[in-house]
């Protein structure tokens, strides 16, 4: 999460006072209306000593932002020790406001539970929960499933309505996460975690159905579930989704009169304001010198970040990676892990959840993007974009599916079947151009084409140091320079070949190769209607020998009884 600003600790005390003040103003009944009310608190079995409070508060502010943006949040804090979880999740029906200060209310009585390894707290308004392991697409958990009965017992056709708004609120929670129901005299409400998908939110919706109505005949019920929560009661307890509140529908106080409420009010609306103005000019100061240190600096920002195509929405990778589910999990190092994501054009592709601190957060992310976006290689990970709006940044990239790193850089290896005729040529030519050097007839290999447009003594040169560079041992070939200097200078002396590029291949284990004999027809009639002065073409044979790493091709004659290996060079 983004540290913005650096509060001195004269200020944040005098603004916790003012605070605290104020909030010892508020009447304790008037906050039922905001769903802060506290139902159900179960913290962990045992303790964990790295689930630190500062651990607990860096998560609480993390889904602190989601909460406020959204309603809901699911968080995952990484580190040196073990992971934590969280989820919040408030009801559909609170206005924003409402819905964050229940947040706030559930990540208070929430503290209690630290250093506990884990803890869950459901109010009447919000559900909070906090664990050592990924739990936000749990639907039941029969050991922590609780029902709660309240008021005395109604009539004795209660079952009977209960069961039908039950019904009707549980269907349509099904399909759209949230549902209310108010017929018949029995209102009721049903809602799911925003993790969970259809089939997970039918289950936990059933059992609880089943769990609330074991409360008939009392005129309340409540089921507080892993994934869900299901309640009814003979009172409308929720708010109206669609319109807009009513002002009529607020409480108004009939004998004390107005007068003490409004002074509470105005107390109260004063207060909060010095303080929000406090604040908000305070990181007006400190946001603007922030800019101008980034501007001396140059600034880490790239340009294009914001780019459209190249930046995305937090919620969107959230949802490609199934909220960062741990079986998407392809890696993680020490600064960050990479899940697999679909995105929804059905593109597969790899997210990158990095895990800076707060201070090196802003350098350390803009050097990545920075660095990674100027690389364009077909041998390097390309990098389609970023995320830097939600709580945490990410990086997108291409997703590159595991397998052999010779087959992404170089393919399928070609073999002698799908070569063309002048590869073929080519070895046929160096072949006869060996068989001719060795009967002092080296100038016999010259093309019928080029007689009389060089000398004796040029076609005898060139050819020579041809067959020097073909030479199987690296020692033994010539460099660049000495081959320019036999090609330009008359009275360079040019040393004979001492290691013809052959292999003799009746002297391989049998254990090391397969031979099979391969046809030339092809090529041959091709290589024997341009020249005239090569072998014939029953005297040539080329086989090929197959082991477990490649491939080696080799042609030669009987009655020269020379076999040239074309496997690959021996690299310099």
């Amino acid at each position: 999460m983004v540290q913005f600003f650096n509060v001195p600790e004269n200020l944040i005390n005098w603004l916790c006072l003012m605070l605290l003040s104020s909030s010892m103003l508020v009447p304790r009944a008037g906050c039922s209306g905001t769903g802060i009310r506290e139902t159900g608190l179960t913290c962990g079995d045992y303790e964990n000593p790295e689930s630190s409070a500062s651990n607990f508060m860096a998560i609480m502010d993390m889904v602190s932002f989601q909460v406020k943006e959204r309603g809901w949040g699911a968080q995952t804090l990484l580190g040196s020790g073990p992971p934590m979880y969280a989820l919040a999740q408030c009801r559909r029906d609170l206005r924003p406001a409402d819905c964050y200060m229940c947040f706030s209310q559930a990540r208070l009585v929430l503290s209690r539970c630290v250093p506990k390894a884990a803890g869950r707290i459901y109010l009447d308004g919000c559900f909070l929960r906090y664990d050592d392991y990924s739990f936000i697409r749990e639907s039941v958990d029969p050991t922590h499933d609780i029902g709660i009965c309240v008021s005395p017992t109604v009539g004795n056709d209660t079952a009977r309505r209960v069961a039908a708004t039950v019904s009707n609120v549980t269907e349509e929670a099904v399909e759209r996460g949230f549902a209310v129901d108010g017929g018949d005299g029995i209102f009721a409400l049903a809602q799911c975690w925003s993790t969970l998908n259809k089939g997970r939110c039918k289950i936990c919706l059933t059992e609880a159905a089943k769990k609330v109505q074991e409360c008939v005949p009392n005129g309340e019920g409540k089921s507080l579930f892993t994934g869900c929560i299901l309640r009814y009661s003979r009172h409308k307890f929720y708010n109206d989704v669609s319109p807009p509140p009513n002002i009529n529908d607020s409480p108004t106080s009939t004998e004390e009169g107005p007068g003490v409420w409004t002074i509470v009010a105005f107390v109260l609306s004063v207060i909060v304001g010095i303080s929000l103005i406090v604040l908000a000019a305070f990181m007006c100061c400190h946001r603007m010198s922030s800019r101008r240190k980034v501007s001396d600096s140059g600034g880490l920002a790239p340009d294009f970040a914001f780019v459209a195509g190249f930046s995305f929405r937090y919620d969107l990778l959230e949802n490609a990676t199934d909220h960062f589910d741990p079986a998407n999990k392809l890696g993680q190092g020490g600064a960050a892990s990479v899940f697999k994501g679909t995105l929804p054009t059905g593109k597969t592709v790899a997210v990158k959840r990095l895990s800076f601190n707060k201070q090196q957060w802003t350098e350390g992310f803009f050097n990545e993007v920075n660095l990674i976006s100027g690389i364009q290689h077909k041998n390097v990970v390309k990098l389609l974009g970023c995320s830097i709006e939600g709580p945490e940044s990410l990086l997108v990239y291409e997703f590159v599916p595991n397998g052999s790193l010779d087959q992404v850089l170089f393919g399928e290896l070609s073999t002698l079947s799908n070569s063309s005729p002048s590869s073929s040529m080519f070895i046929l030519s160096l072949v006869q151009v060996w068989k001719n050097y060795k009967a002092n007839n080296i100038t016999a290999s010259v093309d019928p084409v080029l007689q009389g447009k060089l000398t004796v003594e040029e076609a005898s040169n060139t050819l020579q140091a041809g067959l020097l560079c073909t030479q199987s041992t690296v020692t033994l070939r010539p460099s660049m320079s000495e081959v320019v200097q036999m090609l330009t200078k008359k009275d360079y002396a040019i040393p004979s070949p001492k290691q013809q590029p052959f292999l003799n291949f009746s002297g391989l284990s049998q254990n090391d190769r397969t031979v099979s004999s391969i046809g030339l027809a092809s090529a041959r009639s091709s290589f024997h209607s341009t020249t005239s002065s090569l072998i014939p073409n029953d005297d040539l044979s080329v086989q090929r020998n197959s082991s477990s790493r490649s491939d080696k091709f080799i042609a030669g004659s009987p009655d020269s009884n020379i076999q040239l290996n074309i496997g690959a060079p021996e690299p310099r």
